[in-house]
């Protein structure tokens, strides 16, 4: 059977220990499936749906507690190594025996969220939650987990610093993932309203600083950082109605994301009126997948109203394409479109 996605998004929780003001997640809470409901929705996004990678967050999935989040880890484990996953955690709750714990059972891979490694610029709480992702980031790594990645939120405050906290995690053998702020546009969980936070937007303004960054990011991808946004993805940084408007679209629906109840969203951000009657078990067995596809599309051409999510403009490249699935897994450090 031919693969119907490359990768689906799934939030295990709506549940969080940290309250961040620009997240709204947790203001919308969900049932949570059981720990055998989950194992058979990673089923049927692997075996039934064909994907080849699945990002588990939330809210924060090491809320939902050691042993579930084990048993999760152990069962994913069983489709690698043609499937992959990675666990995205603030690590607020880690230490150093869970960390072993979890390498102990086989963990493939591990993100957190560092947006600047100059954390005198950051407020008391970020600073807090990047201090702690990063020594969970080097600790995993120490330990040999296979992948480890770093996700920064591009915004006014940390462009500058880019660069050399994409350097440093690269020094390590880290990864990093980019992907710029987005202000709410009626959207489903994360993103706060633009006059909220009107100091981390950019505006037209900014664009000649955008395009510096992301020549410079270019220039390090090619001599080797370990940077996940392709080539064609850096270039639409310097392209307002991208990097700024945030106004691009899914063209496929090769992505989809899982809430904690198993309903289904376009997106984490985006859940449209014709995709809300779904769920993941709707599609066991694919058997359903033309209807759903359908409106899924037709929300996305009549309702969504755009975005710039990086690994999404990635996955309508990389679909159905081997060496792309590699490197979007961080098998293979390098690829051409």
């Amino acid at each position: 059977m031919e693969p119907k996605i490359l990768k689906s998004e799934v939030l295990l929780t709506r549940r969080c220990d940290l309250k961040c003001p620009y997240c709204k997640i947790i203001k919308k809470q969900k049932e949570e499936l059981t720990t055998a409901e989950w194992l058979e929705a990673f089923r049927i996004i692997y075996d039934d749906l064909g994907a080849s990678f699945i990002a588990i967050y939330g809210g924060e999935p090491l809320v939902v507690g050691k042993e579930k989040l084990k048993s999760i880890i152990k069962y994913l484990n069983t489709f690698r190594p043609k499937k992959s996953y990675t666990i995205i955690s603030n690590c607020m709750q880690l230490d150093e025996e869970y960390i072993k714990e979890l390498v102990d059972i086989g963990l493939d891979s591990w993100t957190s969220s560092v947006d600047t490694i100059n954390f005198d610029s950051l407020s008391t709480l970020e600073r807090k939650k990047s201090e702690k992702g990063l020594w969970a980031l080097e600790k995993f790594n120490e330990l040999g987990v296979r992948d480890t990645c770093n996700i920064i939120t591009v915004t006014k405050e940390n462009i500058k610093d880019i660069p050399e906290t994409v350097e440093y995690f690269s020094s390590k053998g880290i990864w990093t993932g980019l992907d710029f702020i987005h202000f709410d546009k009626g959207g489903y969980n994360f993103s706060c309203a633009k006059d909220s936070a009107s100091n981390l937007y950019f505006t037209r303004n900014d664009l000649s600083l955008i395009q510096e960054i992301a020549d410079k990011l270019i220039i390090m991808k090619k001599k080797g950082a370990l940077i996940f946004p392709t080539y064609e993805v850096l270039e639409m940084w310097k392209k307002p109605q991208y990097s700024i408007d945030l106004d691009w679209k899914c063209y496929e629906p090769v992505c989809i994301t899982l809430d904690s109840d198993g309903s289904l969203l376009e997106c984490d951000e985006f859940q449209g009126s014709r995709i809300k009657k779904w769920n993941i078990f709707d599609l066991y067995g694919a058997k359903k997948w033309d209807e759903f596809a359908k409106d899924y599309m037709n929300d996305v051409v009549y309702e969504c109203r755009g975005c710039f999510w990086s690994t999404h403009v990635m996955a309508m490249d990389i679909f159905g394409k081997k060496d792309g699935i590699k490197y979007y897994q961080h098998e293979n450090a390098t690829y051409k479109n």
